[in-house]
């Protein structure tokens, strides 16, 4: 599945390496062609604070993302911002 520029997704994982984890929302900025190490569609993710303040992008698989629901709910977690990269 080809998501739209500017959709709103969440992560089905946790990413390795950064803050964010499975049910993370990000919105799609940028979208990347399969290529030979991925061998699936990739995106940039612009990822925010619950104040829709931008903490940074990250780069996502296709299948690291899904749409998000009317059946599924937002929670709120605490972050320590200088763990963001």
């Amino acid at each position: 599945m080809k998501y739209k520029l500017f959709t709103e997704v969440a992560l089905t994982i946790d990413i390795e390496g950064t803050i964010f984890k499975k049910g993370d929302i990000g919105t799609i900025v940028e979208q990347y062609e399969p290529n030979e190490r991925t061998k699936e569609i990739g995106y940039t993710l612009e990822m925010y604070n619950a104040l829709g303040e931008t903490l940074t992008t990250i780069d996502v698989t296709e299948s690291q993302i899904k749409n998000i629901s009317d059946k599924e709910l937002f929670t709120i977690r605490n972050y320590e911002p200088e763990l963001v990269q």
